[in-house]
């Protein structure tokens, strides 16, 4: 009879629906777990990248490949500046000095004071 159509058509478009909305949760719950995971290896190798620059550790290489995440991304370029930056700097200091100013987290100035000094000037006879 027509109900009894009309009820099985109705039970298995039901039942159609809960399988597909079960497939969707399914793909989401997938799709999180994955960009989760990617998310937190790349927050790990940024962590591992801030740490070597923090020890002026540029021997070590850099994690290859790129987030697709923007603010990982653009955190990823900072740092790569950074260690550009503290190479450079560390070619005209010390490396315990720059260790220093980057465990110190006070503001450095440069400045002069006055003080009394000795300047010995010689000459050496046919030396150049």
């Amino acid at each position: 009879s027509y109900d009894d159509v009309y009820g099985v058509l109705v039970r298995g478009l039901w039942n159609a629906g809960l399988i597909c909305m079960a497939i969707v949760i399914a793909l989401a719950v997938v799709c999180f777990v994955l960009t989760y995971f990617s998310f937190i290896r790349r927050l790990k190798m940024l962590t591992l990248m801030l740490t070597r620059l923090r020890t002026l550790n540029f021997e070590a290489e850099n994690p290859s490949g790129r987030s697709v995440v923007t603010e990982l991304r653009d955190m990823e370029g900072t740092a790569v500046a950074l260690e550009g930056a503290l190479q450079a700097f560390a070619k005209f200091l010390p490396r315990t000095v720059v260790r220093v100013l980057l465990r110190d987290s006070t503001m450095h100035t440069l400045g002069m004071k006055p003080a009394d000094v000795a300047i010995h000037f010689s000459d050496i006879v046919n030396f150049t």
